[in-house]
């Protein structure tokens, strides 16, 4: 579940691209790349929308608090669904919070990436 719904996210929000990532029996690591992609086509739609409905109206896009937070809650509840399904009782799936690099150069992205495909082996 965990790693279907993380690759089903890029379908979900068009400003994010998947990169590396590894999905531990007891967390996760990934690199999350938000592009632009959206930032045209929303102001266009924002700009036609307020033609139209003569308000004013803001679409932003997905940050990375939105795309995490999304993905928590679609695992939570696929599996809080099985759970019951089973007759059984969830505990508590996620941490409250989520730790966030942002990854400035080439040399730390490399670093990042080669120590999340390497964590499964540690």
């Amino acid at each position: 579940m965990a790693y279907n719904e993380w690759i089903n996210l890029a379908e979900r929000f068009p400003n994010f691209e998947l990169n590396v990532f590894q999905i531990m029996p007891n967390h996760m690591h990934g690199i999350i790349v938000l592009s632009d992609r959206t930032t045209v086509g929303a102001t266009l739609a924002v700009a036609q929308e307020q033609k139209e409905l003569n308000r004013a109206t803001a679409r932003v896009a997905p940050t990375i608090a939105d795309i995490v937070g999304a993905y928590k809650s679609i695992v939570s509840n696929a599996c809080l669904q099985l759970f019951m399904s089973h007759n059984k009782t969830m505990g508590k799936l996620w941490q409250r919070n989520y730790y966030e690099h942002i990854i400035r150069d080439e040399r730390a992205y490399h670093n990042i990436s080669h120590y999340i495909i390497n964590n499964p082996g540690k």
